[in-house]
C-alpha cells in the first residue's frame, strides 16, 4: 500500500440499498427477511452499519461496545442473544482467545486499522505532541512514577502508590484507590495536561467500560483503572450516563445538566457521598447543606453526615455511554465536546478512536505520542503507541453453537463473508474514519511489518474498579479521600468522626467545603461560590 500522512477525517455513511424482502443467495436460492439483531462495538458502528448494506445481510446493528459482542459470542454473563460474530474494537480476552480451536482470529477478521488518539482544544495554543515514554519516539509508554514522562497514564488512573518518589519506578501500576487518585503527584499530571492544553481542563471523557477503545488506552498507557470508578451504563439509550459512577476525588464543576440540548446528561454528585444514587444527578450550583435531609430520588430520605455543606460536582474523569444529540457515535461525541471548550463553557479534554478529530469537529485535535503521529504509516508500522486492530470476529463453531436459529447464522455468514473481502470494505473503512488494512489474506502475503499481519495478541478485560465514595463518616469500607485511612486506621479518631477534609484543585476549579474554608484549596480560599480563588 502506498505511503500515506497524516489525513483529517470524516465519517460518511455509504447509501447503499438495503429494502430487499428477499436476497438472492445464488441460482434458485432465496432467504426470507427476517432480521436479527446484532451487538457489537459502538466504535465500528457505521463500518457495520455500511458492510450490512453493501452485503444485504438482513441485520440490525445494535452498537452496545465490544464487551457485549464478546460476551454473546463466547456465552458468558448477561447474554443477550447467542451470535456467531462480533465486531470488537479490541481483540479477545486471554480466557477466550486461549480456545484457539473455537476462536481462530486470524488476519482475516481485521476490518479496519484505528488508534487511541489524546485530543485537545484549541484554547490558548494546544500542544503538538504529548509524551508517554522517557524515550522520543518511542513506541511502548511508560509505567511511571514521573509525571513528566507519563502524565496521560497518571492524570487518568491515578498516582502508583508503590511509588517512593516522583523520581523512583513503581513495582506496580496505580489500582486507582481513594488516596491514589486523589494524589498530589496525580494533580501534577492534571496541571501538566493543562500546560499542553493551554487552558485549565475541567474534565477528560472517556469511553465506558464496555468499549474497547478504553481497553486500548490502559493496556497501551499502561494503568490498572480508571479513577471515575466504574462506567457500565452502554446500553446507549438516553440515560446511560447517568448509570455511570462518579467517584473522582478530583473534583471539578459539571460538565452537563439535564435539559442541557447540546449533551446528553452525566451524572454530577455531592461527592464523597455518592448522592443522587446511580440513574440521577445533582445540577450545577445545586448545595446539601450540613446534616440536611432531601428526598432520595431512589426513595425515602436522604441526611449529609458531615458538619458542611458539599456542592453538586462532577469528576474529572467522566464516563460517556450515549451519543450526545446529534452526534452518530460516542467518539464523536467525545471529539465534539472538545472541540466545544473553543467556543466557552467547560474546557475538556478525551480519548478515542481517530474519528475523535474528524474535520466536521474543527476545534478538536488529535495529538502526537513521543513525536509519533497517528499517521496511516506509524499506525500500519506499529509505532504509534496507542495502534489498533478493528475485528470482526467468528466462532468456527457457529453453526452448532447457534444450531436452534440457522437463519440467524445465514445472515451473520452473509455480512461476515462480504465484510472480510478487503476488496468491499477497504473503501468504507477509510468513508468512515479509519485506515484500510492490507488487501485480502492469505496471511503468507502479508508482511510482518504491517500490523495488519501480526499475531492477535489477546485483549485487555476490564478489573474491577477499586475506588468508592463515603457513603457516612469515616466508614470501613473505602478509605477517606484526603489520608486514604478507613475506619480502623489512626488518622480517622474512631466511630463517627468525620474523615479529613476533601482536596480539592488550584484556583478557578470547584470546592466541597464549608464557605470560608482555605484548607480544601491548593492555593487561595473556597469562597462562597465554593469556587477557589
Amino acid at each position: 500500500m502506498a505511503s500515506r500522512t497524516t489525513r483529517t477525517m470524516k465519517m460518511l455513511g455509504i447509501a447503499i440499498p438495503t429494502s430487499m424482502a428477499v436476497l438472492a443467495m445464488g441460482p434458485g436460492t432465496a432467504r426470507a427477511a427476517t432480521t436479527y439483531d446484532l451487538y457489537g462495538s459502538d466504535t465500528l458502528t457505521q463500518v457495520i452499519k455500511d458492510a450490512i448494506a453493501g452485503s444485504g445481510a438482513h441485520i440490525n446493528y445494535v452498537n452496545t461496545g465490544s464487551g457485549q459482542g464478546e460476551k454473546n459470542i463466547a456465552n458468558l454473563g448477561g447474554l443477550t442473544v447467542k451470535q456467531s460474530i462480533a465486531p470488537m474494537s479490541r481483540n479477545f480476552v486471554p480466557s477466550i482467545l486461549s480456545q484457539s480451536t473455537i476462536f481462530p482470529v486470524s488476519d482475516k477478521n481485521v476490518l479496519c486499522l484505528d488508534a487511541g488518539v489524546v485530543a485537545f482544544s484549541n484554547i490558548g495554543g494546544h500542544a503538538v505532541d504529548v509524551p508517554c515514554s522517557s524515550l522520543s519516539g518511542s513506541a511502548v509508554c511508560d509505567v511511571t512514577c514521573d509525571v513528566n514522562v507519563n502524565p496521560l497514564a497518571i492524570a487518568l488512573g491515578g498516582y502508583p502508590s508503590s511509588c517512593t518518589s516522583p523520581s523512583s519506578t513503581p513495582t506496580t501500576p496505580s489500582a486507582s484507590t481513594t488516596p491514589e487518585c486523589a494524589h498530589p503527584q496525580r494533580l501534577a499530571a492534571i496541571a501538566k495536561l493543562q500546560a499542553f492544553q493551554g487552558a485549565r481542563l475541567d474534565h477528560y471523557f472517556r469511553r465506558d467500560d464496555k468499549s474497547g477503545t478504553q481497553d486500548s488506552f490502559r493496556e497501551y498507557l499502561q494503568f490498572s483503572r480508571w479513577c471515575n470508578g466504574k462506567a457500565e451504563g452502554n446500553v446507549n439509550a438516553v440515560g446511560s450516563n447517568l448509570k455511570n459512577e462518579d467517584l473522582d476525588p478530583v473534583r471539578t464543576p459539571c460538565s452537563t445538566f439535564a435539559g442541557d440540548a447540546n449533551n446528553a446528561p452525566s451524572r454530577c454528585t455531592f461527592y464523597p457521598l455518592e448522592f443522587p444514587p446511580v440513574g440521577f444527578t445533582c445540577n450545577n450550583g445545586d448545595t446539601l447543606g450540613a446534616g440536611a435531609t432531601v428526598t432520595n430520588p431512589a426513595g425515602g430520605t436522604f441526611t449529609n453526615p458531615y458538619n458542611f455543606a458539599i456542592k453538586c460536582t462532577q469528576g474529572w474523569v467522566v464516563a460517556l455511554s450515549e451519543n450526545d444529540p446529534h452526534q452518530a457515535d460516542i467518539t464523536k461525541s467525545i471529539g465534539q465536546r472538545v472541540a466545544a471548550s473553543k467556543s466557552g463553557g467547560g474546557h475538556y479534554m478525551g480519548g478515542a478512536g481517530l474519528a475523535v478529530q474528524a474535520t466536521d469537529l474543527a476545534d478538536s485535535y488529535g495529538v502526537s505520542l513521543n513525536t509519533v503521529s497517528f499517521a496511516y504509516d506509524s499506525i500500519a508500522g506499529g509505532h504509534y503507541p496507542m495502534w489498533r486492530r478493528l475485528f470482526l470476529q467468528q466462532r468456527a463453531d457457529g453453526a452448532n453453537y447457534v444450531s436452534a436459529d440457522t437463519g440467524r447464522i445465514t445472515e451473520e455468514n452473509t455480512l461476515f463473508n462480504w465484510a472480510t473481502n478487503r476488496n468491499n470494505v477497504a473503501a468504507i473503512c477509510e468513508n468512515d474514519g479509519f485506515y484500510a488494512p492490507l488487501g485480502n489474506p492469505p496471511s503468507s502475503n502479508c508482511p510482518p511489518s504491517n500490523v495488519t499481519c501480526l499475531p492477535a495478541a489477546a485483549g485487555l478485560s476490564t478489573p474491577k474498579m477499586n475506588i468508592g465514595g463515603e457513603t457516612t463518616p469515616c466508614d470501613s469500607a473505602y478509605p477517606c479521600v484526603a489520608n486514604g485511612q478507613t475506619l480502623s486506621g489512626t488518622s480517622c479518631g474512631g466511630t463517627g468522626s468525620n474523615c479529613p477534609a476533601i482536596p480539592a484543585e488550584g484556583a478557578g476549579y470547584s470546592c466541597n467545603a464549608d464557605a470560608g474554608g482555605s484548607h480544601l484549596c491548593s492555593s487561595g480560599t473556597c469562597q462562597s461560590t465554593f469556587v477557589c480563588q
